[in-house]
């Protein structure tokens, strides 16, 4: 599928594409979809969490510029508040999704912006979402500190998202190749989420 003339493929999103190709099934393949992502559209920060619409909390499996501090100041105090979590397990939310859809389709998690995102200091947050199993999705997230997103930039990842969602099926089958739903956490109490490959 050719990219729209307004929307060309940045420097080094093959790059990161090809690198993403050569850890299908390996537990390194989220950090790599992530640089997929942050190829595509920078950030200062960038995190690969595994969400699930159970009651079990998020899984961190990759974090880059995101300090430990931070991450369990999210885990101790706002998951629950966490608007992209929300839209997943409310509608199994997928594809690019902004901070400003997050929260509209999760209102009661405003406190989300106005006090976590003000603590660990970034102004504008956005995901890409892979859906994984009937419960399980892969959640990409790129964080910016002093700017907040462009339209073209979120058209720009919204162009890329297909070969985004590839890979991450692509990694399943690998993992599995009898099963569209191989992906299988086994212990969901590590900070890193350990995949049965």
């Amino acid at each position: 599928m050719p990219m729209s003339p307004a929307c060309k493929a940045p420097t080094g999103v093959f790059s990161a594409i090809e690198l993403g190709l050569a850890e299908l099934g390996s537990c390194d393949f989220p950090a790599k979809l992530l640089a997929v992502v942050s190829s595509v559209l920078p950030g200062e920060r960038q995190q690969a969490v595994c969400y699930s619409t159970t009651d079990q909390g998020p899984d961190l499996l990759a974090e880059i510029n995101i300090a430990a501090s931070a991450s369990e100041l999210y885990l101790q105090d706002f998951v629950e508040h966490d608007p992209f979590l929300a839209c997943w397990r409310s509608s199994r939310a997928s594809g690019v999704i902004t901070l400003d859809r997050a929260l509209s389709m999760s209102p009661r998690s405003e406190v989300f912006r106005s006090q976590f995102m003000r603590r660990v200091g970034y102004v504008d947050e956005i995901a890409v979402v892979v859906p994984w199993t009937e419960s399980d999705c892969l959640a990409l997230f790129i964080e910016r500190c002093d700017r907040r997103f462009a339209d073209h930039e979120v058209a720009q990842l919204r162009e890329v998202y297909p070969a985004i969602r590839g890979l991450g099926l692509a990694h399943l089958r690998a993992q599995d190749p009898s099963s569209d739903h191989a992906v299988r956490v086994l212990n969901r109490t590590t900070i890193r989420a350990v995949f049965e490959v």
